[in-house]
């Protein structure tokens, strides 16, 4: 057999489990099982293949490996002396499912052949295993189309039980009353009412806090969440080495789930080997508070979600060391700076959840204060997700995480709906949302038209051509871009949005993933001294004048009967929906703040 490989960001690390000198691919997640060295660091088995430098695959073997690094050893990446930065190119799909619990099952190859089924779900044919007859456990959902999904129970735990490897150690290791003192505080500030209100220890991510809010206040997601821990103490209470975990979905209700993998059984399974994204569950306003955030009383949608409210003794190495030694044999010193790595991204599909967030009245300085600074950690000669305990043992702390990204429908659509979104959000500050063409005049219809850019003459020679194609969204059907064009009544004053149409292209991320993506150019906000009078022959002028500047914006702003400038569509990690960050820009360069 062999596979198709693609470039990804380098992992350099030098886990016992990755210090083979052949180079092979993860290729199946195996049982849990206890570590009798760091015992506050669960491990797995992790099967590897043997892959050659054509892609060809070979034998099978294992290797135990932290629970925690799961976020790095990514089923289809490919490692050779502790480094990775080659992965097997899966085909991705998005599926919509169902979490309700007639809409999916937990099964195994080994369960499967031997009950009422009497077939592999997963033929050998089309993916190898260490063993015909695998003991580990799938989910398998049913899809409209009278296919199926199936997907790995420790990949769906790994990926969709909050975002960081945090999480997934304390599930594993502790009584429920004890894995609550290490993932919650108690909150000693009141809070907004009818929300679901959690306070994060300090090792907790912010992005992990819709799965622990219902994790905390769902019946449903707790007794999956301690069912970990009940699973594995079960297995080891019966003298059994391994822990064969069933990961059940934690909400219920209609989902949406973005996967990696291959089709099997002529088509009509998919195996999605790597969980890309998923969505959230509808419910109740999240508020987030944090350990150490200063106890400050000012309440923002979604604030600091970098997670800087942290204080000492949680230092953080803003910059990785070239090596990262992860061990899995001893636990960090209580006087080791921590270091955060990020794992790949995970995409929220759909509409994310509300969260509002404490915000401290100042931010917190503690990640340089008190004992060694962040030089040392550069120095620390290994690191250990455990818990700590002890010094003198050169083990630095690591926190893995899986960064969330929200999913965009195109910077102009993503413009609108983020401008839509805040003014339910800010009703007393945003009085109306309209999109503008000649012919419709202002309209709050949710589907916004464009304004068409002219073409060139054929016959201009003064004109190059290069900026003639430039105005053509379409060059081969020769349809013109469109022009955005957003007016926003705040605080008393007209603001105005302008936004180009993008062409698609396909980018290669740092994951190595070819990703369709658009142009990038930036916006234009303004202001202007007389709407009635200027607004027309001022976007007149603006249509003619940016076909010119090929789209470089700046170089209108002076042109403009009143105030313009450009911004940029920069990210936030504050964000609520796509682009929510962008429109707050625009509307503070005019003076508008929310």
């Amino acid at each position: 057999m062999r596979v198709s490989l693609q470039k990804t960001k380098t992992f350099c690390l030098e886990d016992t489990a990755l210090k083979d000198a052949t180079r092979s691919v993860v290729w199946w997640y195996g049982p849990v099982l206890k570590n009798s060295r760091a015992h506050s660091v669960p491990k797995i088995v992790v099967f590897f293949r043997r892959i050659n430098d054509k892609g060809e695959l070979g034998g099978i073997f294992q290797r135990e490996a932290a629970l925690t690094h799961l976020g790095l050893l990514r089923i289809g990446s490919v490692w050779h002396n502790g480094m990775s930065n080659t992965k097997i190119k899966y085909k991705t799909e998005t599926f919509a499912i169902s979490f309700n619990d007639n809409s999916w099952e937990i099964l195994s190859p080994h369960n499967s052949v031997q009950g009422s089924k009497g077939c592999n779900p997963i033929p050998p044919v089309d993916y190898r295993l260490a063993f015909p007859f695998d003991k580990n456990y799938l989910l398998s959902f049913q899809l409209n189309d009278d296919r199926r999904l199936l997907i790995p129970c420790i990949e769906f735990y790994a990926r969709y039980y909050g975002h960081s490897s945090e999480i997934k150690r304390v599930l594993a290791i502790y009584l429920w009353e004890d894995a609550k003192k290490g993932i919650f505080k108690p909150i000693e500030e009141p809070t907004p009412q009818n929300t679901w209100a959690v306070k994060l220890s300090r090792k907790m991510h912010n992005d992990d806090v819709v799965f622990l809010a219902h994790v905390l206040y769902d019946p449903y997601a707790t007794h999956a969440a301690k069912n970990i821990y009940a699973q594995i103490e079960t297995a080891i209470g019966a003298n059994q080495k391994y822990a064969f975990l069933k990961v059940s979905p934690w909400f219920q209700g209609p989902a949406r789930i973005m996967v990696a993998g291959l089709p099997i059984d002529n088509g009509k399974t998919f195996l999605g080997l790597r969980i890309l994204g998923g969505s959230h569950p509808h419910g109740k306003t999240i508020f987030r508070d944090r350990e150490n955030n200063n106890n400050g009383h000012e309440i923002t949608d979604n604030a600091d979600q970098n997670g800087e409210e942290r204080s000492a003794p949680l230092r953080v190495l803003q910059s990785l060391p070239d090596i990262v030694d992860l061990t899995d044999d001893d636990e960090p010193d209580q006087t080791s700076p921590t270091l955060e790595i990020e794992d790949d991204n995970f995409l929220i599909l759909g509409e994310p959840r509300r969260v509002i967030s404490r915000r401290s009245e100042s931010k917190s300085k503690g990640q340089g204060e008190g004992g060694r600074g962040l030089e040392a950690a550069v120095n620390e000669p290994t690191f250990s997700t455990g818990e700590s305990y002890g010094t003198g043992k050169g083990v630095g702390q690591a926190l893995i995480y899986a960064q969330v990204a929200l999913e965009s429908k195109g910077i102009l659509r993503d413009m609108w709906n983020a401008a839509i979104f805040l003014k339910k959000t800010y009703k007393d500050a945003i009085w109306s949302v309209d999109w503008f063409t000649f012919e419709n005049g202002f309209n709050s219809n949710p589907e916004p038209k464009l304004i068409s850019m002219k073409p060139y003459d054929r016959d201009d020679k003064e004109t190059d051509a290069a900026t003639k194609r430039w105005v053509y969204y379409d060059i081969k059907e020769r349809i013109p871009r469109g022009v955005l064009v957003i007016r926003i009544i705040a605080s008393g004053k007209s603001v105005y949005l302008l936004e180009i149409q993008r062409r698609q292209l396909t980018k290669t991320t740092d994951n190595g993933d070819q990703n369709q993506a658009e142009e990038s150019f930036k916006g234009m906000v303004f202001v202007l001294d007389n709407d009635s009078e200027s607004l027309s022959p001022w976007l007149r002028k603006f249509l003619s004048g940016i076909r010119h500047a090929r789209g470089v914006m700046y170089r209108l702003e002076k042109f403009c009967p009143g105030i313009a400038r450009s911004f940029k569509h920069a990210l936030a990690n504050d964000e609520q929906v796509p682009c929510e960050a962008a429109v707050k820009n625009a509307l503070r360069k005019v003076g508008v703040t929310l």
